[in-house]
């Protein structure tokens, strides 16, 4: 038993990174987040198997910092009133508030742990940095991220539109998403990735700077510079050696590279555990710790058995969404709408809601080149409206949802003219419009809505706006030319 503790932490670490870099590149956000977030129940119960924490009486600096990084995280979550976005990113990014804060958390609890577990967990964690550092470079699969000038870009923008309180608290966590959609360069239109969005941005910590402000990055910042000063200052002041001082300062560098790795590295969960456990294992000498009571042990150990119930039921949940997702690629519509239904009921998400909608839009096109009855039709593009407006309800702050329940309610107006078609669905694309500005092809799909509802000189004022946006856009000039 006592070695399963002393290891169990450490080979979950270890194998979190593994399997993260075995999964396919379309999973490993959400992926990474849930593994993450499995290692991290781990870890809560192995300590609590051993039963001690460290005494706030005599936490250094560095973990004071980290509290103060905490209370400006939750600080963030209140300003952005952003709750439940919040937890739903909770499985699906690594930016999520809830995320954070344990890995925040663990650097303040690890310190509680043996001497010699800590130095497992920090070699577990040095060959775990290694791995993800590592992993990019040697793909073959690109996943595209924006640019760190990209980000930076959008973190002016966002400060400059929010003022002092975005500057300081961020415009709220897993937010960055709705930032890019509002500020994106205008030169992203003549990329490829000109209709692309992008959850996260170039790096940890430019993504935290933009979702959780100055403050908490900062302060972050503050807590990993500390906590290395202290160590190099302790090691150095010791009476060994220049070679035997040199090794004993090797582990404040390697934590200071974690930071660094922040800063640049692709955003990952794996990659913001695996920082947050270095902070919290690098300290080898003994520090005075509390022994918590039975009771206390036991009721830490029922919670963190029910946390990791609650994250394996989700995982079950995206386990089932991708499963729909491969099965669309496949072209099996009729099971991908299945499956996707089910994982829908276990965990309802705005993302698997748009998966939905656009399942169900697709298997509509695809009844309608079979000829069947109308009712069958329009019941699939009437559910793929539902899914999108249901997508709306949970996060109404995503331009994407209002673009596709616009979409969706103009494929219900071809087949059926109904005015409250038109309407709704222009409130929809004039939304997408607000929260995305420079996507043109907003206004194309909004054209298409006044051509079936009859008003075409509706229809080429949005498609000149569209053209304005992008000139080498070539279904809108297309479209533009056929109404002239």
């Amino acid at each position: 038993m006592r070695i399963v503790r002393t290891f169990l932490p450490a080979l979950a670490l270890v194998l979190v990174c593994v399997v993260y870099m075995l999964l396919p590149l379309a999973t490993q956000d959400a992926g990474g987040a849930l593994l993450s977030c499995a290692a991290i129940g781990v870890v809560l119960l192995a300590i609590l198997a051993w039963g001690y924490v460290p005494s706030p009486r005599h936490w250094h600096v560095s973990q004071w910092l980290l509290v103060a990084c905490i209370g400006s995280v939750f600080v963030s979550v209140l300003l952005s009133k952003n709750y439940a976005h919040a937890l739903w990113g909770f499985s699906f990014d690594m930016t999520s508030a809830f995320f954070l804060l344990f890995v925040f958390v663990l650097p303040l609890i690890v310190g509680g742990l043996p001497v010699h577990v800590r130095r497992i967990i920090f070699l577990a964690s040095c060959v775990s940095l290694a791995l993800l550092l590592i992993y990019p470079l040697v793909r073959s699969e690109v996943y595209v991220r924006p640019s760190n000038d990209a980000t930076m870009g959008i973190e002016a923008a966002s400060y400059a539109d929010g003022g002092t309180r975005a500057l300081l608290v961020g415009v709220g966590p897993n937010s960055f998403l709705y930032a890019w959609q509002k500020y994106r360069p205008t030169a992203v239109l003549t990329t490829p990735f000109w209709n692309e969005d992008f959850p996260v941005g170039g790096s940890v910590l430019a993504t935290l700077m933009i979702e959780c402000g100055v403050l908490s990055v900062l302060l972050l910042c503050l807590a990993y510079l500390s906590a290395c000063a202290e160590e190099v200052w302790r090691s150095l002041t010791e009476e060994y050696s220049i070679i035997r001082k040199s090794l004993y300062t090797l582990p404040a560098w390697i934590v200071l590279g974690s930071l660094f790795a922040l800063m640049f590295a692709e955003p990952s969960a794996p990659l913001v555990l695996v920082c947050g456990m270095l902070l919290g294992s690098f300290r080898f000498h003994t520090e005075p710790r509390i022994v918590l009571g039975p009771w206390t042990r036991g009721a830490g150990v029922v919670v963190g058995v029910a946390y990791l119930c609650v994250v394996a039921y989700i995982a079950t949940a995206v386990i089932f969404y991708f499963s729909a997702f491969s099965k669309v690629q496949a072209q099996d519509l009729t099971s991908a709408q299945h499956t996707g239904e089910y994982s829908y009921q276990l965990y309802k998400n705005p993302q698997t809601a748009r998966f939905l909608s656009q399942t169900f839009r697709s298997l509509g096109h695809e009844l309608g080149r079979t000829h069947v009855g109308q009712d069958t039709i329009q019941a699939s593009f009437h559910a793929a409206s539902a899914y999108a407006r249901a997508a709306t309800v949970q996060e109404p702050q995503n331009g994407q949802n209002w673009k596709l329940l616009g979409i969706s309610l103009a494929e219900e107006l071809a087949l059926q003219k109904n005015a409250a078609f038109f309407s709704e669905g222009k409130k929809a694309f004039d939304t997408a419009a607000v929260r995305i500005p420079a996507d043109p092809s907003i206004f194309f799909f909004e054209a298409q809505l006044y051509i079936l509802a009859g008003d075409r000189e509706g229809a080429k004022s949005l498609l000149d706006k569209a053209l304005a946006l992008k000139p080498d856009y070539t279904e809108a000039n297309d479209l533009r030319t056929a109404i002239q």
